[in-house]
């Protein structure tokens, strides 16, 4: 019976032990020699990791410090300076050598639990002394008593005694110690493997950083040779130098005068020599080329001396605010009926024609002439105007006399007063026979914009008109010929021509047509001429009347034919000595437009590689924050990069579009008014003009840019709108500008990001927190609110309110009613919410659901 007694206490020890120091028994057994054999597989695993507890004891050094056999290894730090001392209780092993360790061995019989390790301060037999390995009476009585504590264990609820806790709170300390120093030696490995992923991720920016910086560096001397080379065609005016130059010719005349070149070289006329041209050049920073061919160009002449020159005929303007009656009067002056037949009943281009004085006064010259030009008075044609008021001699200002001074009547204002004396101005005063009209409101309108009427005491004649009644026309038309014959208007008549394009279209039959004014020499056929990057040899020639001329002179408008390519309205029409000639200025200016292109394409290059370096550079601050909190790398970078995209995304939207229209001028409006829509969040942006209807090219254009085609005054044939469907491009035609306007406007509008609004749609108050926990941690927070007002869905978004501060957005996880889920509660009753991704809720928060919604914006 007494020896399994003893098998039972010792087994009763070995609980003990496991219960009270939460050590596992690894099998290991104690010999006489005071080396513990290993017996189980388990402990070999467990002394192969680094930090680990074999016996009840953490290793010291990792595998350098395992314990093979209940002592400190020889290897590791701690191993050696154990070597390097006695143990303090002076211990020997079987063999008679002193033991290298404090650990104590007290398992001697087989089935007892192999106890190593450190001595407990608190545990009595860690108290004890370590004896000698063959000392039986010593061995027999630490069994006795640890038999009596497993004993007095075993009959408790509670097996934990005072010195046991106080063992195990600092075995725990100890525990945590050892980890926390993992730990941060892992966090150390953590750091360095970050930092080396910085380094190489430094030394890539700082490479694409150097890519970047000598491709800059490369197109920005690209872009400086560009810009400073300047070819010098020999002799060449002042003029023509500062054109070249890009400068005013006041500006070059004054760089002349610094450089000693005399008073007598001041016009813009002179002839400057290849010397000094160059040395001009030099002084502008810029690299002279003398080269005859790819400097050439064509200018116009130096002015004529007035007084040897020919009278001419008159270029008058009718120029007002829309629909006061300017094309009606026309008609009635011309004895036509143009007004009919605009489309929105409003001008839409420039109208050009030669009406005989004979024909409006009795007794004027046969031959003399007043050369009308009709502009359109719709916002959208502001260029039109202008370019109107730069080439007439007389200004026809038409005001309605029921409608008064109109905003497009003081944009008319403003361009007279600009050209100063150059353009004589006469108000016609329009649709006076009306009943309601108001002369007075109108003088008073005049008078605020600066124009005061001859019969108030100014210096401006004025006209009281009917277009439609045919009332005061011959009065107009004899203050015209009296003004031009004040202002002696002359123009010579030899010599090679000059003029301006007014309109220019693409005809089915007859190809590209440019309206053209005549303002110096005789355009005759078959004359080689330019224009802008175009040129042509005359072909035909008609007058406003669709009659063939064979001739045109100064201040006489005519259409001609044999463009290679469509002129842009307002180009300044010249006359070249040759075709030969006429095609090297042409390839010369389509290569200095090419050249200033390139420059301005490499300051776009610029501008994005600036916005990549940004971006990096924000991606390498998300970064460093990532580290500094604790969070991914990678969350970082996409955390950055998601907020470029968003950043991105909202940018300024854009309505790309490819406008067609039936003429260059009316191109030209339709740009100018569909360009100026838009704010800071949408707009226009023209990727292509052309004259002419709506070509397959149009649609593939479209297609390839995401863009909407619009037509103004042209056809879409019905193949080509086919194809646009299947392509899925947008094509818009019509033939008024406010509706084409109006059309633009809504597309631009719709691509604004809506307005969204929020309905609140319930409130609660926190009252109680009940905290959902497994085993010791809590996994979740559950608000019991109470609903103030409204209802409480599920499916709504919540905002939690702290001390009225929004601490929280977001959606609701859980809605319990009791312990049932449920959708909705409504006011006055209670509820449990759990929210998705929060848990710090607190007693007194408020929660609010709400709802948004997305309203269209407009354009403003």
């Amino acid at each position: 019976m007494g020896r399994p007694r003893g098998n039972r206490r010792e087994d009763q020890e070995g609980g003990a032990e496991r219960w009270n120091r939460g050590r596992r028994d690894d099998g290991g057994r104690q010999d006489r020699g005071g080396r513990g054999d290993v017996g189980d597989q388990d402990g070999d695993q467990r002394r192969d990791r680094g930090w680990r507890r074999d016996d009840g004891n953490l290793s010291r050094g990792g595998d350098r410090g395992r314990r093979d056999d209940g002592n400190m290894s020889r290897g590791g730090d701690r191993g050696r300076r154990e070597r390097q001392q006695p143990d303090r209780n002076g211990g020997r092993n079987g063999d008679g050598v002193r033991t290298l360790s404090r650990s104590v061995s007290e398992a001697p019989e087989d089935g007892a639990p192999a106890r190593v390790g450190k001595p407990d301060e608190g545990d009595e037999a860690g108290r004890s002394d370590v004896e000698e390995a063959g000392d039986e009476e010593g061995r027999g009585r630490r069994r006795q008593q640890a038999a009596s504590r497993s004993l007095l264990h075993s009959h408790r609820e509670e097996p934990e005694l005072p010195a046991t806790h106080h063992h195990r709170s600092k075995d725990k300390k100890k525990k945590g110690e050892r980890f926390n120093k993992r730990e941060w030696v892992l966090d150390e490995e953590n750091d360095a493997e970050l930092a080396e992923m910085d380094a190489l991720k430094r030394m890539q920016e700082e490479k694409a950083a150097r890519v970047r910086a000598k491709a800059a560096a490369e197109a920005r001397k690209a872009r400086e040779a560009l810009e400073k080379d300047v070819y010098i065609p020999g002799n060449i005016s002042v003029a023509q130098l500062a054109d070249k130059f890009g400068v005013k010719v006041m500006h070059l005349q004054r760089k002349m005068v610094e450089l000693g070149m005399g008073e007598d070289v001041r016009g813009a006329a002179f002839l400057l020599n290849v010397d000094d041209a160059t040395s001009l050049a030099l002084e502008y920073n810029l690299n002279p080329i003398i080269d005859s061919d790819r400097g050439y160009n064509i200018y116009p002449e130096p002015e004529d001396d007035p007084s040897k020159s020919p009278l001419r005929p008159p270029v008058v303007t009718i120029m007002g605010h829309v629909d006061h009656g300017k094309t009606t009067l026309l008609d009635a002056l011309r004895h036509t009926s143009v007004a009919a037949g605009e489309a929105g009943g409003i001008t839409q281009h420039i109208g050009a024609f030669s009406v005989p004085l004979s024909s409006l006064q009795k007794d004027a010259d046969s031959d003399s002439t007043i050369t009308f030009l009709d502009t359109p008075g719709h916002a959208a044609f502001t260029g039109m105007r202008a370019r109107g008021a730069s080439v007439t001699d007389l200004v026809v200002l038409v005001v309605a006399a029921d409608d008064g001074v109109m905003p497009q009547t003081k944009e008319v204002i403003n361009l007279v007063q600009k050209e100063g004396d150059n353009v004589g101005l006469v108000v016609a005063i329009n649709k006076c026979d009306k009943p309601q009209i108001d002369v007075a409101k109108v003088k008073a309108g005049l008078g605020a914009e600066g124009i005061i009427l001859e019969e108030d005491g100014g210096d401006v004649p004025s006209v009281r008109v009917s277009g439609l009644a045919r009332l005061g026309l011959d009065d107009l038309v004899e203050t015209l010929a009296t003004l031009a014959e004040v202002r002696d208007l002359r123009a010579r008549e030899d010599g090679k021509a000059e003029g301006w394009v007014l309109e220019s279209n693409v005809d089915k039959g007859l190809g590209t047509v440019a309206t053209v004014l005549v303002t110096r020499g005789t355009l005759r056929d078959g004359a080689p001429i330019v224009a802008g990057n175009t040129w042509a040899r005359v072909r035909t020639m008609t007058d406003s009347a669709g009659n063939p001329v064979g001739e045109a002179g100064p201040g006489t408008p005519v259409s001609v034919t044999g463009w290679r390519d469509v002129p842009i309205a307002g180009d300044q029409l010249l006359e070249a000595p040759s075709e030969a000639k006429a095609k090297s200025c042409i390839d010369n200016r389509l290569r200095d437009q090419q050249r200033k292109q390139l420059a301005e394409d490499a300051e776009v290059i610029n501008i994005r590689r600036q916005e990549d370096r940004l971006r990096l550079e924000a991606e390498r601050v998300e970064v460093k924050a990532a580290k500094e909190a604790g969070v991914s790398v990678q969350q970082a970078l996409h955390n950055a990069r998601r907020a470029a995209a968003e950043a991105a995304d909202s940018g300024r939207k854009e309505l790309r579009l490819i406008i067609k229209a039936d003429v260059s001028g009316t191109v030209e409006a339709v740009v100018g008014s569909l360009s100026a829509i838009g704010n800071k969040e949408a707009g226009v942006k023209i990727v292509h003009t052309g004259v002419g209807n709506v070509t397959e090219s149009d649609v593939m254009l479209g297609d390839a840019a995401d863009g909407t085609v619009i037509g103004f005054n042209v056809v879409c044939p019905r193949a080509i709108q086919s194809a646009a469907s299947d392509a899925g491009v947008p094509v818009i035609t019509d033939g008024v500008i406010y509706r084409l306007i109006d059309n633009v406007r809504a597309r631009v509008a719709a691509l604004l990001p809506p307005r969204i609004e929020t309905r609140v749609i319930g409130e609660a108050t926190v009252s109680m927190i009940f905290p959902i926990k497994s085993g010791r941690k809590v996994v979740k927070n559950i608000a019991g609110c109470k609903i103030m007002n409204g209802t409480i869905a599920k499916a709504d978004k919540v905002r939690v309110l702290r001390d009225r501060e929004v601490v929280f957005e977001g959606l609701m996880d859980t809605l319990k009613h009791m312990k049932k889920d449920v959708l909705e509660m409504r006011k006055g009753t209670e509820c449990g919410v759990a929210l998705e991704g929060f848990d710090d809720i607190r007693e007194g928060d408020q929660i609010v659901t709400f709802q948004t919604f997305e309203v269209a914006r407009e354009l403003n």
